[in-house]
């Protein structure tokens, strides 16, 4: 999907020469193309870097916990996800660019730019992907393709109201009566349509609840086949320590799969 990085010592100059010969004005275009080549996979290394820093395991706050898990399949990918709080407000959202590698990569860094900017003024969900995907189109226009999933969550006290762009359903766990149940909202993707409205959805949170969240890699490629795997799975899984439980998900996943072929990303909120 994108570029691996090469080893370190890997040299291009030497590899070409032992593969095919060069004369002295063709091994000097050669070297300075070494060069250049060198300080593009230095750049790759730290927008990597970068992204995966930005990915954070784990996040506590007063209210509620978050753990995440980020597994790029290449060195740089599409899908971001973050929780910040704003106020007395947490938000959180999830999103996942269509496409791999750099372009992805840098998408996602815009799609989060635009969410830290947005919420700071919106009051709801709704409004905050609505703000997004309009300016968006306005700075990328329609014609490149590019579009994206997004799952935005707000949550005051014990309320969640969230909003869903073409995203995966995210799991909500009772922590009463144990029921694992699907939040069932979603609209269109984002990137397509300028001036599109998105629905609002709200439910109520309590002590030891559990919100979990994930992209489509976890589950798309594999026999075990859609969404209502993840659903089983989790329904019988008493979750106890978030982070084991993020992890055995992602092994149990990565077991039929074969190995992941997309990125895969997970996030888990559990409200204190």
């Amino acid at each position: 999907m994108v570029c691996k990085i090469k080893p370190k010592n890997f040299d291009l100059t030497k590899f070409l020469n032992k593969e095919i010969g060069f004369n002295s004005v063709g091994g000097m275009k050669l070297k300075a193309l070494n060069k250049e080549y060198k300080k593009t996979q230095n750049e790759l290394r730290l927008a990597t870097s970068l992204q995966k820093s930005l990915m954070k395991d784990q996040k506590f706050f007063s209210k509620l916990d978050m753990y995440g898990r980020y597994l790029p399949i290449t060195d740089l990918a599409g899908d971001m996800y973050d929780l910040v709080k704003v106020n007395d407000n947490y938000w959180f959202i999830i999103s996942d660019v269509m496409g791999h590698g750099i372009s992805a990569s840098m998408i996602s860094f815009m799609i989060k730019a635009l969410f830290f900017q947005s919420i700071q003024y919106h009051k709801t969900p709704d409004k905050v992907l609505e703000d997004i995907n309009k300016t968006f189109i306005e700075m990328m226009g329609t014609d490149n393709n590019i579009i994206f999933s997004a799952f935005i969550g707000l949550i005051n006290e014990n309320n969640l109201l969230y909003s869903n762009a073409g995203h995966p359903y995210p799991l909500l766990i009772d922590s009463t009566t144990n029921e694992t149940k699907l939040i069932k909202n979603t609209d269109t993707i984002l990137g397509i349509f300028k001036d599109i409205k998105y629905n609002l959805g709200q439910a109520k949170l309590k002590k030891d609840d559990l919100l979990i969240l994930f992209t489509d890699g976890l589950y798309e490629n594999s026999y075990l086949g859609d969404i209502s795997k993840v659903y089983h799975y989790t329904k019988n899984y008493n979750i106890k320590d978030p982070d084991k439980y993020l992890d055995d998900l992602i092994n149990h996943f990565k077991k039929y799969n074969n190995n992941f072929t997309d990125d895969v990303t997970t996030m888990l909120i559990k409200i204190k």
